[in-house]
């Protein structure tokens, strides 16, 4: 018989079983013996009947002992003293951790659920806080990217009044980019000082400050009716 004991002793809601396969494998015996050996043994009741899939695929029944069936059982085999050992011990180890972990009255079990029930509470509030918290965080995201919207938005219009305070004038700027097309401001310039025309400022967000040329010198410079544009 192997050194080396693979005790599996499942705890299926509280109860404690183990595996006819796994007693064959203990008892270096054939799964079938086995089998037939419980049924021969233990009584109606004191075991039960389940099943499983071998690597074939095919469904196959075991039955599965608690501790007093186990004993009963291995009590009708010589020897396998170390392998019996083994899992008496490991029954009684999970027995006692069972026992340790259950209420031992009936307010205990009450105390216990009310401790269960609060902390699931508790888990509950702390999911929906974060969510709340994440929410509100994604909301003032919104209404900060709003705002800041809304911000640039009125700085372009302010812009756009600055770069031409009347239909009257208009910087070189501002034509270019509604006509798409370069225009020098040396022309206009000249122009102006030629004729007398004043020459306004008006505040851009690039270069601070820039000409604004009368509409006038539009239009006999470059031939533009400035109102006509902008």
């Amino acid at each position: 018989m192997n050194e080396l004991i693979n005790v599996n002793i499942k705890n299926e809601n509280g109860k404690l079983l183990v595996s006819s396969r796994d007693i064959a494998k203990g008892l270096e015996k054939e799964h079938y013996d086995v089998l037939k050996k419980v049924r021969e043994i233990l009584g109606e009741g004191e075991f039960s009947c389940s099943s499983y899939i071998t690597e074939q695929g095919k469904e196959m029944t075991e039955y599965l002992l608690d501790k007093d069936a186990f004993i009963l059982l291995v009590m009708n085999y010589t020897g396998y003293n170390d392998f019996k050992r083994a899992y008496i011990k490991r029954f009684n180890e999970m027995e006692e951790i069972i026992k340790n972990n259950m209420p031992q009255s009936y307010p205990e079990a009450l105390r216990r659920l009310a401790a269960e029930v609060e902390q699931r509470e508790l888990i509950e509030k702390q999911r929906d806080e974060a969510l709340r918290t994440k929410a509100w965080i994604s909301d003032k995201k919104t209404a900060t990217a709003m705002n800041t919207a809304s911000q640039k938005s009125k700085e372009v219009k302010r812009l756009e009044i600055e770069l031409d305070k009347s239909k009257g004038y208009a910087s070189v700027k501002l034509i270019q980019t509604k006509t798409g097309k370069k225009y020098n401001w040396k022309d206009l310039k000249n122009y102006c000082i030629t004729v007398g025309l004043e020459i306004k400022k008006a505040q851009d967000a690039n270069y601070g400050e820039v000409n604004s040329y009368p509409a006038r010198a539009w239009k006999e410079v470059y031939k533009i009716e400035i109102k006509e544009i902008i």
